[in-house]
């Protein structure tokens, strides 16, 4: 199969699949809301409750997917999207958005997460750029400010994680329970860099653009491992690593979305630096992550693996990341691995409503559990189309 012919598969996946299941299971554009959840079996769960993150991404996805493919119903998804998040989550008194709401939109759980406002100021710069929205875009650069005035780490630089409502320090920064609950964490800096990155392409502000470089700094000097290449999960304010844990998502994720932003900054010496460390990272996941069957597993520590199940974000994140190594290095490997990963997608992840199962374990089970919800959302496989199909168009026409 040519590359052409390969990425149209992409487009298949969205268009047919991933699109109608947002619209017809999840969206309510007739009675301004959607369902916070989506049952294992397809039920619709509209007096759940609704994350500001879920909330972002549906708002980012069809946004792109409007400027992609122009069909007004991914428009007025989007136009949805983009009320509730202003109408609801957004703070008319402090600024930047709720972590969570009810059904009805009545705020739940006032917190500023760091994680969950970088989502909304990426999902309202794509807005933006799919609209012409001059609010969204306003709205995008007052989060920016915000986390500068509130979130920086003036000492030691990078960002710190979580605030209360009136963004003062809130002792418990972590996202989910089970997590280490540490001052900073590579996962809340990874999308506050790619949250950077989309601001970047319609805002060159000087005082982005520097905080954009330290960010990379921050990745290629503290939260990669020097060594054994792979993402430090939790640290320190002074970037004392507080985890040995390795998420070979993570890991694949970060190796194209450092190239993107590096490129975008168009730092030379930058650009070079994370072009190789991306290279390193991949190598590392492909040596440590792969199972048999072309999947990755979630996580492992210095003994070996210790989370065999295969969710549905790292095998989207795996279909880009190797083709971005395929990109970078002309290597065939990489454009292999993808192309086995995306057939492991198709063979084993896609529900019969047509979004994907939560994972498998490693056996290839699916996993019972929720099929959109506060952490289940249209932003992993509806974000892998899209690159995929962008990048093979690009990649033709050099």
């Amino acid at each position: 199969m040519n590359l052409l012919a390969w990425s149209r598969t992409f487009e298949v996946e969205f268009r047919q699949y991933i699109a109608p299941f947002w619209l017809n299971r999840v969206m309510d554009i007739e009675n301004h809301t959607f369902a916070g959840e989506v049952d294992s079996k397809g039920n619709s769960l509209h007096q759940a409750p609704k994350g500001g993150i879920l909330t972002a991404r549906i708002l980012w996805t069809f946004s792109h997917a409007w400027m992609l493919f122009h069909d007004d119903i991914y428009k007025k998804a989007a136009d949805e999207a983009f009320r509730f998040l202003m109408d609801y989550f957004w703070d008319p008194e402090y600024g930047g958005t709720y972590w969570l709401v009810d059904w009805r939109g009545i705020p739940l759980d006032t917190k500023k997460h760091l994680y969950s406002n970088a989502f909304s100021m990426y999902a309202l710069v794509e807005y933006h750029r799919a609209t012409g929205n001059q609010e969204a875009l306003e709205k995008a650069k007052e989060i920016f400010r915000l986390v500068e005035q509130f979130a920086h780490d003036s000492e030691h630089l990078g960002w710190l994680e979580s605030f209360e409502r009136d963004w003062s320090p809130l002792a418990d920064s972590r996202l989910a329970e089970g997590e280490h609950n540490a001052p900073k964490s590579m996962n809340t800096h990874l999308h506050w860099m790619e949250a950077m990155t989309n601001l970047l392409r319609v805002w060159r502000d000087p005082l982005l653009e520097t905080r954009q470089a330290e960010m990379l700094r921050l990745f290629l000097e503290h939260i990669i491992h020097s060594s054994r290449h792979q993402l430090i999960l939790f640290l320190d304010r002074d970037w004392t690593p507080l985890s040995e844990i390795i998420s070979f998502g993570h890991d694949i994720e970060a190796s194209w979305l450092l190239v993107e932003a590096a490129e975008l900054l168009g730092n030379v010496e930058i650009l070079r630096e994370a072009h190789k460390r991306s290279l390193l990272m991949v190598e590392a996941v492909m040596k440590g992550g792969l199972d048999s069957d072309g999947a990755l597993v979630y996580e492992a520590d210095s003994h070996g693996w210790v989370q065999t199940n295969k969710d549905w974000w790292p095998q989207a994140e795996a279909v880009v990341g190797f083709f971005n190594a395929y990109q970078l290095s002309g290597e065939e490997k990489y454009l292999e691995q993808s192309m086995r990963s995306w057939n492991w997608i198709q063979t084993k992840l896609r529900h019969p409503t047509g979004e994907w199962w939560w994972g498998t374990d490693q056996k290839g089970n699916p996993l019972q559990r929720e099929l959109a919800g506060f952490w289940k959302c249209p932003y992993h496989n509806s974000r892998m189309c899209f690159e995929i199909l962008e990048r093979v168009e690009r990649f033709a026409g050099d």
